[in-house]
């Protein structure tokens, strides 16, 4: 598989390096925060090989690959420019989503504790018995 080339593939498809905001993956897939949504195309990239499924949710982009995310994300950033944290522009609006902001705080807020939350529970548990 040339990642390569199915990263200009998906490049192209979400509306070429000026449309997007920020890149980052996770275990399966590729989150894009776009400029513009309506640029990307949708059933396009959902005809790519590799590419499982795209979905829109949280103002992410993120096309779902599977196991093989990190390699098309370092072929990405090893021909582009493209930054690999939030930008600070805000999108075309003018202002971002006050319900984005809000849980974004919120679970920024809860991440750090969700460790001791989970250990607290198994350590409950198994004082019961």
């Amino acid at each position: 598989m040339n990642y390569d080339n199915l990263g200009k593939e998906i490049i192209d498809l979400v509306g070429g390096e000026n449309n997007i905001s920020s890149l980052e993956h996770c275990a399966t897939r590729l989150r894009f925060v776009l400029k513009d949504t309506d640029q990307a195309d949708n059933s396009k990239i959902n005809e790519l090989p590799k590419v499982l499924q795209v979905v829109e949710q949280g103002g992410q982009f993120q096309i779902v690959i599977g196991n093989d995310v990190a390699n098309v994300y370092d072929a990405i950033v090893k021909n582009y420019s493209i930054g690999q944290t939030y930008a600070k522009e805000e999108n075309e609006s003018g202002k971002r989503n006050i319900i984005n902001i809000i849980f974004s705080y919120i679970s920024g807020t809860f991440s750090p504790l969700l460790p001791a939350l989970a250990g607290s529970g198994m350590l409950k548990e198994l004082v019961k018995y």
